[in-house]
C-alpha cells in the first residue's frame, strides 16, 4: 500500500477516535455515535488502538530505504489536515444519522450558542434548527 495512503489512514481513524472520546469527555451527545458517553469513550479509544496497531504492524515503515517512497514533510501536513477534515466530516455525518432521532427535541432551548449547541443537537439538528428559525438562538 502507499505510504501517503497509510499515513491517511492513520490520520483519519486516529482523528476519529479522538473525536468520539472528546465528544463523551465533554458532554456532546450530538457528536458520539452512541447515547451512552462511557460507551461513546470505549468505542473511540478501540478505533484510536485499532488503527495505531494496524499502521505499526501492516505499515510500510521503511520509509528511509533507497527504494521505499518517503513521504516528505509538506505531504505529511496535507495529509494530517486532510484526514482531520475528513474525520471531522465523517463525524458529523455518522453522529447525525446514528442520532436521527434525536438528543432533545426541538421544543426544548438551545443550551448556548455555537458548539454548546452540540450538547443537545446533532450538527443536522443544529443546521435545521437555525435555518427554521432564521438564525436566532432562543
Amino acid at each position: 500500500m502507499d505510504p501517503t495512503l497509510q499515513y491517511l489512514l492513520l490520520i483519519l481513524g486516529g482523528c476519529l477516535g479522538v473525536y468520539q472520546m472528546a465528544a463523551a469527555t465533554g458532554g456532546f451527545k450530538g457528536l458520539g455515535f452512541f447515547r451512552n458517553p462511557n460507551f461513546t469513550f470505549i468505542v473511540g479509544f478501540v478505533i484510536l488502538g485499532i488503527t495505531y496497531v494496524l499502521f505499526f504492524s501492516f505499515g510500510d515503515l521503511e520509509m528511509n530505504a533507497n527504494d521505499a517512497a518517503v513521504v516528505e514533510g509538506h505531504e505529511q501536513l496535507l495529509l494530517f489536515f486532510s484526514g482531520a477534515f475528513l474525520a471531522l466530516m465523517a463525524t458529523f455525518l455518522i453522529s447525525s444519522l446514528l442520532n436521527f432521532r434525536g438528543v432533545n427535541s426541538d421544543d426544548e432551548p438551545v443550551i448556548d450558542d455555537g458548539i454548546e449547541d452540540l450538547k443537545g443537537r446533532t450538527v443536522l439538528q443544529a443546521f435545521a434548527y437555525r435555518l427554521k428559525n432564521g438564525g436566532k438562538d432562543k
